[in-house]
């Protein structure tokens, strides 16, 4: 039963970083007499997810650790 709920966790992570990367790849909107870009709106969730996929990478290319400039990634 504990193999069921963690697939569907996955599903529901798989499902959550594809509406990320699709609000991601949407294309430029430019509103305003200026021609201003507007970005995506992102969930609160939608941004923590982000944060925490981009502290992954920086783990994984750093070899384990952070380092000192993580946060230029945000």
């Amino acid at each position: 039963m504990h193999f069921l709920s963690y697939i569907h966790s996955m599903k529901k992570l798989l499902k959550q970083v594809r509406e990320v990367v699709r609000k991601a790849n949407l294309p430029v909107v430019r509103k305003g007499p200026n021609g201003l870009v507007v970005p995506p709106k992102f969930t609160q969730e939608e941004l923590n997810l982000i944060v925490e996929l981009l502290k992954r990478r920086a783990l994984r290319e750093n070899g384990g650790e952070l380092g000192s400039n993580w946060r230029s990634l945000v």
